[in-house]
């Protein structure tokens, strides 16, 4: 009996002389506040805007060709009237691509500019660690944590980060 009494006495002074600190960041949280982060934003709302008001102007264009045709195809003959049909069937299959490649071109450029900061932020905060001492940083964007004694330095990042990065 006094054998495990001392087992358990000293993994708990062994588990405590073994405690680390621990800090949380919202890496998304630091992400939308950040000068560059909102700039980044911007950006991509921005093309995103663009690359819509382009789609729709070649969508209008595209109703309107259909509404001539329904107009005129009972004046038209049957061959003028399947030539039409192929030209509508080809501009839909090309404005159904635009909104395809819009996309993943949005997406890569989304992907490129959020990896972009991420790779910042991280730097900033592996300084922000070395200095302060902590242990372990968990992101609480993917990773909830809660617990006593833990501490988050994402207002500090976004400072931090501003200042380096005007």
């Amino acid at each position: 009996m006094p054998r495990i009494l001392f087992l358990i006495v000293a993994s708990c002074i062994t588990f405590s002389a073994y405690a680390q600190t621990i800090a949380v960041v919202s890496f998304d949280g630091a992400m939308v506040r950040t000068t560059e982060g909102k700039s980044v934003t911007s950006r991509i709302e921005s093309s995103m805007s663009a690359r819509q008001a382009e789609l729709v102007a070649q969508q209008t264009q595209f109703e309107r060709a259909v509404e001539e045709y329904q107009k005129g195809a009972l004046v038209m003959s049957a061959e003028a009237r399947a030539a039409r049909e192929q030209e509508l069937a080809n501009q839909n299959a090309a404005l159904q691509q635009a909104a395809m490649q819009a996309q993943n071109e949005l997406s890569e450029l989304q992907t490129n500019l959020v990896y972009q900061l991420t790779e910042k932020l991280r730097a900033t905060v592996t300084k922000i660690a070395l200095e302060k001492g902590y242990d372990i940083v968990l992101d609480t964007s993917t990773l909830p944590f809660v617990g006593t004694n833990v501490v988050d330095i994402t207002d500090l990042l976004v400072q931090r980060y501003d200042a380096a990065n005007p």
